[in-house]
């Protein structure tokens, strides 16, 4: 690649590997793989944070799971700190089928983030987590994390799952409150409307259930 210059001076090579990293991470977000992998492949400093980040990022959209995950902890040796490496470990655990070893990845980043004062990035950390304990048909902890998400990401989606999580508690009105909630924050779900009418019929609402 020729040398890239701003207003006629040549760019230092930390310079030019900023660059890099931002147009890789740009392609990344479109999902532009390939692209983003040419890209990387001229940044001087590859053994950097952002660059093995960036290319960690790149590896989980190819669905190149394992590989992914050893470059997420080798960077978690650098910052034990960094929320997002748990929980991208995390998703690759979670798509490789191994839902134990997501949930305790999961519950560390929960941890973690609580210890340091930060904040959860993606609700699919809540979202999955609560999935596993749903089946493993542990409702309270579900409830829990599904409450976490609803907190930190009000979705119709987080609602949902949180009033399905009541409604397999027993807590019948308030599962209605919940769902009500998501049902007026995205009438499409039909999830959503299959749980209420449920609802209904445990409340001997038969003529609102139909």
């Amino acid at each position: 690649m020729s040398q890239i210059a701003y207003k006629g001076k040549r760019l230092s090579n930390p310079e030019k590997d900023a660059v890099m990293l931002d147009l890789a991470k740009s392609l990344l977000e479109e999902n532009l793989c390939e692209f983003a992998g040419n890209i990387l492949k001229n940044v001087n400093d590859q053994t950097s944070f952002e660059f093995l980040s960036c290319k960690g990022q790149m590896l989980m959209i190819s669905k190149q799971f394992d590989q992914a995950v050893a470059i997420y902890q080798s960077l978690l040796e650098q910052n034990a700190r960094w929320i997002y490496g748990y929980e991208q470990i995390g998703h690759a655990f979670f798509k490789l089928g191994q839902e134990p070893q997501a949930m305790q990845i999961y519950l560390k980043a929960l941890r973690v983030a609580n210890l340091t004062n930060q904040q959860i990035t993606d609700q699919l950390v809540y979202l999955r987590s609560g999935d596993c304990y749903m089946k493993e048909q542990m409702f309270e902890d579900a409830k829990v994390m599904f409450l976490l998400c609803t907190q930190d990401f009000p979705t119709a989606f987080s609602y949902l799952n949180l009033g399905r999580t009541l409604y397999h508690l027993g807590a019948i009105d308030e599962a209605e409150k919940v769902l009500g909630i998501a049902n007026m924050m995205d009438t499409s779900l039909a999830l959503t409307w299959g749980y209420l009418t449920m609802v209904l019929l445990r409340k001997t609402q038969f003529n609102a259930a139909y």
